[in-house]
């Protein structure tokens, strides 16, 4: 009981002092990167059926709902069959700014090539690994894993740790956004809309995904609906 009401009190600390901000270790970002509001173009991608798993019931809305929003230059929206992951390597990711996913995704223990994120509908779906975004030369500031366990680490073969957010860091991106338990997919599309509308108003990274997990404390007062969505970053973001 006592260790309850300990992680608890944790729990409550990382909702009133801002979110927990992992860095990656990584060479710096540039000066500023992702800090100083929206900027470029988005991607933003939504697949409610994967190859595996339930049909999910609003990820495609969430990315038509995120880019109607975007202050930016522009944005491109990519849900269903179009979501492809050969399309968008191909296409999309190397050119926007800030990438947005929300899909299914499947963490596996020590085996980075079975961890999987999965885009596409049932038919075409691609499973994508830790290795295949490792691989990818991004300029983005900002992903944002809208998934299940995008930020769970695991160990990687016996040689080290991974998880989904540190390879977007590796490929690239300045931060990542990402949850290390499952999310509910009612839940993640209220957490992005609120994320991008504080960010759009002149927030940082820090404090919009702060005032997102405190929105959603409120309508979800349980901790595992809010707790675990993380920044990870390259560099301290701008406060």
């Amino acid at each position: 009981v006592r260790l309850g009401a300990a992680v608890r009190q944790i729990l409550r600390l990382v909702a009133d002092h801002g979110p927990v901000i992992h860095l990656a270790g990584l060479d710096p970002a540039p000066a500023g990167s992702g800090s100083s509001g929206p900027r470029g173009r988005l991607l933003a991608v939504g697949v409610d059926e994967g190859a595996s798993g339930p049909r999910l019931r609003h990820p495609e809305a969430e990315a038509r709902a995120v880019a109607r929003s975007w202050p930016g230059d522009g944005a491109t929206v990519r849900t269903g069959a179009q979501a492809a992951w050969s399309e968008l390597v191909r296409r999309d990711l190397a050119h926007h700014r800030v990438i947005h996913l929300a899909s299914h995704a499947r963490v596996s223990e020590g085996r980075p090539g079975e961890s999987t994120l999965r885009l596409g509908t049932a038919g075409d779906a691609e499973p994508v690994t830790i290795p295949d975004v490792i691989g990818l030369q991004l300029d983005a500031d900002l992903v944002f894993l809208s998934s299940c366990e995008g930020s769970r680490v695991v160990l990687e073969n016996g040689t080290g740790l991974g998880s989904f957010a540190r390879a977007f860091l590796q490929a690239g991106a300045g931060a990542v956004v990402a949850s290390a338990r499952a999310v509910d997919d009612e839940v993640a599309i209220h957490l992005a809309q609120r994320f991008y509308a504080g960010w759009s108003a002149g927030g940082s990274l820090t404090s919009s995904l702060e005032a997102a997990r405190q929105a959603v404390r409120e309508r979800w007062p349980h901790p595992f609906s809010w707790a675990y969505f993380q920044l990870h970053a390259r560099h301290v973001p701008g406060a």
